[in-house]
């Protein structure tokens, strides 16, 4: 989402990457500007998830019960909030 403190409205510049993007990247992009869907996550982001580290740096997720709020949307759970996400960027916005 567009950051509280940065100028609006944005340059087009800022939406080029969006030229490159493949299919389910698109539907990311619309997926996570739906507010439904953010109040639905933000509730129930983590419920049922399993995150266990494997020694060498590698991290299990998995999912101990199935999210019915998450497979609504088509998916098999919720994404986790950029601002606890570690290891930085999302992917589509890395290839900007």
């Amino acid at each position: 989402m567009h950051p509280p403190n940065s100028p609006w409205p944005v340059s087009l510049d800022a939406y080029a990457y969006l030229r490159t993007l493949h299919r389910r990247d698109w539907a990311w992009e619309a997926l996570r500007r739906n507010a439904a869907y953010r109040r639905q996550a933000a509730a129930a982001h983590m419920q049922g998830v399993v995150r266990r580290s494997l020694g060498d740096g590698a991290l299990l997720t998995r999912l101990e019960t199935p999210q019915a709020a998450a497979e609504a949307w088509g998916l098999c759970c919720f994404r986790r909030p950029e601002s606890k996400r570690a290891g930085g960027a999302p992917r589509v916005a890395a290839r900007m």
